[in-house]
Order: structure tokens, then C-alpha cells, then sequence
């Protein structure tokens, strides 16, 4: 009976081991770029380079690290998220992404954008003090800034650096500042509580 109960438990440590290594192999050491594109934002000088938006799964084959998206999302969004990808230096090392949710027209009342960017390097040492720290349903520790209108939500996850910029654009005379920073402060939460991996291979 006891080897009978443990062969399952072996077998699924197995697959999370196989599982694990065909992640790590299908990620690139450095930015793929043979389906990128250069955009006509990209600088004309200095290292910055700058690509046209892609799919989100061009943008994870082309990436050099596993990224997590939203699974969900406080708003109905158009549906059609497309990735922005910068190579800050150059060399396909430091890279960011960028991914615009936007919210369908068919709203009348709001109109709200939800901005999720995620690189392999720190870059938000610039929050002040006014930010709150507050704690993902994992543990990990985020830092929540709000300011007429919008807020911004950042942590650090496997050494991913992952910013969540939400904005919301009320056409209600009622909706006030206090119930504007509660519900911003909760739904970036959610939003971070819900993020996956959207990495997929063939088995």
C-alpha cells in the first residue's frame, strides 16, 4: 500500500522536474530578436532600442526570462494586447516589457487603462516616500503609490521587477479621491494576487 501511494507522488515530481527544464531551455540567454522588429520610436543614437509591438506570445519566445501576466483584469479590455519590448542596453541583457490593457469603449462612465510592465533589472528606486507598503497573498512585499487619478503597484518576483500602472478617467462628479485610492489600491492587488505564466509548449 505505502508504494502504491508513493509512485504518484514520484511520477508528478518527475513531470514538475521535466517541466521546469523544458521551461528553462525554451527561454533564451539574451533577446531573440529574429521576430522583432525596430520601431520608428527607437533612439537613432545610443544603445536604446525600441521594437514594434508584438503578440504576447512572439513576446515571451523573444524575452530572456519567464514574465506572468494578469489573469484577470477590473475592467472588460478590448482584447486586443499587444507587447511593447525595449532593450535598454543594447545588447538584448536588460530588457522591458510593456503591455497596455485597454478598456472596451462600450463604458460610458470610466474610462480606464491598466499598464503592466515587467525587465530583468531594478529601475523603480524612483517611488517616494509617500508610497505604502502593502502584502501579496505569497508574501512578497509591494510597494503601492497613488496620485490624481492613477497608481502604481511594484514588487520583485525571482528577480523579475514587475510595475502595474492603473488609471482611471471618472466622468462621475461623485466619485471621490478617497473611494478613487481604495478601489485602485484594491484591484492592483487582485491584479498582482492573479498574475501567470502564459508560457506554453508542446508536450
Amino acid at each position: 500500500m505505502k508504494t502504491k501511494a508513493i509512485l504518484p507522488l514520484l511520477l508528478l515530481g518527475a513531470f514538475a522536474i521535466w517541466f521546469l527544464f523544458n521551461e528553462l531551455m525554451a527561454i533564451p540567454s539574451s533577446l531573440d530578436t529574429s521576430k522583432l522588429v525596430l520601431s520608428s520610436n527607437s533612439p537613432e543614437h545610443g544603445r536604446i532600442k525600441i521594437y514594434k509591438p508584438v503578440s504576447i506570445k512572439v513576446a515571451q519566445e523573444s524575452i530572456p526570462f519567464p514574465v506572468k501576466i494578469p489573469s484577470y483584469i477590473p475592467f472588460e479590455s478590448t482584447g486586443q494586447e499587444k507587447v511593447t519590448i525595449t532593450d535598454w542596453d543594447g545588447e538584448g541583457n536588460r530588457v522591458m516589457i510593456e503591455v497596455p490593457y485597454m478598456q472596451d469603449s462600450k463604458s460610458q462612465k470610466n474610462n480606464k487603462l491598466l499598464i503592466l510592465e515587467a525587465r530583468n533589472f531594478n529601475n523603480y528606486d524612483m517611488l517616494d516616500t509617500k508610497q505604502n507598503k502593502v502584502l501579496l497573498d505569497d508574501g512578497r512585499i509591494a510597494h503601492f503609490y497613488y496620485r490624481s487619478g492613477s497608481s502604481i503597484l511594484t514588487w520583485d518576483e525571482n528577480e523579475i521587477e514587475y510595475t502595474l500602472m492603473y488609471i482611471i478617467h471618472s466622468t462621475d462628479d461623485f466619485d471621490s479621491h478617497q473611494s478613487t485610492y481604495e478601489t485602485q489600491k484594491k484591484e492592483l492587488i487582485t491584479i498582482a494576487n492573479n498574475m501567470k505564466h502564459t508560457r506554453m509548449h508542446s508536450f
